[in-house]
């Protein structure tokens, strides 16, 4: 047998069933085939891109025993979630007040029920999609990969595909680090600086909030974990800048304005599926609610903390790329620093109402777990799903979010949910 017949049946192994894959083809762009092929030859790598389908969202990376070979696995549906999450921000001004409000909870709440759908949790996937609100005739998404990759421009395509593979490549190339503390440095700022930066910068707590949110992390932040996302993100980072700027010969600052989007979509998606990973293990008794809090808050850090590097390294990256041999004076960071800034200030509305918006209806579901917890669970689900069979609107959506998963256009919505508390997956 040969490596490539071996790596493929560890992924066949390691994927859920009834889940389908077979080789990526990057739905036909040329860039991303190109930048594996640039990770391939730069690092002296030998890994394979996998597309899976019928299955939920996700991205796994394996290797063989002998490291001869390894497997990115990429869901089909994950490009989808990245690019709605694109049109989201990138409509978000065109609607204020209520309606901007009602959109974004309307595109939150779906995917929400698309990963609790996935997590195996009918009940909290039909109350996050009857808690969506009335956004009729504003459509942001597609079920068809390729019909949403051609939706936004060739170079924002290439970026959200290469960053997100390229976070991935980066794992097989940096381990992870022992013996690891909140201390350890990155670009000169130790993450324990940037946290509290993002503390300070949230506006006035009382001291002893803080003393004790300092608590939870230094007994329950993995410092080790997290510095190794942050070190995988500015691999990819600083890679896929490199590579847009050579393939699309453009100037410096679209391409770090292209790769710090991508890496916001991926960002809130990751963290957004994390807290649903969370809710279904205080829906099946794996977690208490006061866990979960604290477990909730510790993603949120750590992706505070991410995105706190990456716009230092994007500052970094930008005052090199400008003058890559620096005046006798030295290099102005601090104008980088603005520069950056420019780039970020006209998305803060959004990213700010986005998290808000997300942290809301996490805690409405929650609250919703307690309210039917015990003997009352059984029953609460029966009625939900009474819903979903009575209601064609509800029951076409979930049935597009089947579809999207890959499932068959014979998939019946109802029935696969309510199999859902069967032993096996549901077909």
């Amino acid at each position: 047998m040969t490596s490539s017949e071996r790596l493929r049946r560890i992924v066949d192994f390691a994927l859920p069933k009834p889940c389908e894959f077979g080789e990526e083809n990057f739905a036909g762009d040329s860039p991303v085939r190109a930048f594996c092929d640039l990770l391939r030859d730069r690092h002296g790598l030998n890994f394979h891109v996998f597309v899976a389908w019928a299955c939920p969202p996700d991205v796994k990376v394996l290797q063989s025993r002998d490291r001869s070979a390894s497997a990115v696995i990429r869901s089909e549906r994950l490009d989808t979630l990245l690019i709605e999450y694109y049109h989201l921000r990138r409509l978000h001004n065109l609607w204020a007040g209520a309606l901007a409000r009602n959109v974004t909870a309307a595109g939150v709440l779906r995917w929400m029920c698309e990963f609790l759908i996935g997590y195996r949790q009918p009940e909290l996937a039909i109350l996050a999609h009857t808690l969506r609100p009335n956004i009729t005739g504003i459509q942001l998404i597609s079920p068809f990969r390729d019909e949403t990759l051609a939706s936004i421009p060739e170079l924002d395509r290439a970026a959200l595909q290469c960053f997100s593979l390229g976070h991935e490549v980066g794992h097989l190339l940096i381990p992870k680090q022992k013996n690891v503390t909140l201390n350890a440095l990155v670009d000169g700022l130790s993450l324990a600086q940037h946290i509290r930066t993002q503390e300070q910068q949230e506006g006035a707590v009382p001291d002893e909030i803080l003393a004790a949110l300092a608590d939870i992390r230094e007994r329950e932040l993995d410092a080790a974990n997290l510095l190794n996302e942050v070190e995988v993100d500015l691999f990819a980072f600083g890679t896929v800048v490199d590579f847009l700027c050579r393939a699309f010969s453009c100037p410096v600052e679209v391409a770090i304005e292209a790769t710090m989007l991508s890496f916001e979509c991926q960002s809130f998606i990751y963290g957004c599926k994390g807290t649903c990973q969370l809710l279904s293990l205080v829906a099946t008794g794996g977690l208490s609610e006061e866990e979960f809090r604290r477990r909730d808050y510790l993603i949120g850090v750590e992706i505070a903390t991410r995105a706190r590097a990456i716009v230092r390294r994007a500052g970094l990256v930008w005052t090199v790329a400008e003058h890559p041999s620096p005046p006798a004076e030295g290099r102005d960071y601090n104008a980088y620093v603005q520069k950056i800034d420019a780039l970020i200030r006209p998305t803060v509305g959004f990213t700010s109402l986005i998290a808000e918006v997300l942290h809301e209806q996490v805690y409405a579901l929650l609250a919703a777990l307690g309210e039917n917890a015990g003997p009352r669970r059984t029953l609460w689900l029966d009625s939900l799903l009474r819903l979903l069979e009575q209601d064609p609107q509800i029951r076409l959506d979930i049935y597009y979010i089947l579809i999207a998963f890959g499932c068959s256009g014979a998939v019946n919505a109802a029935a696969y949910l309510r199999q859902m508390r069967s032993s096996s997956h549901p077909v």
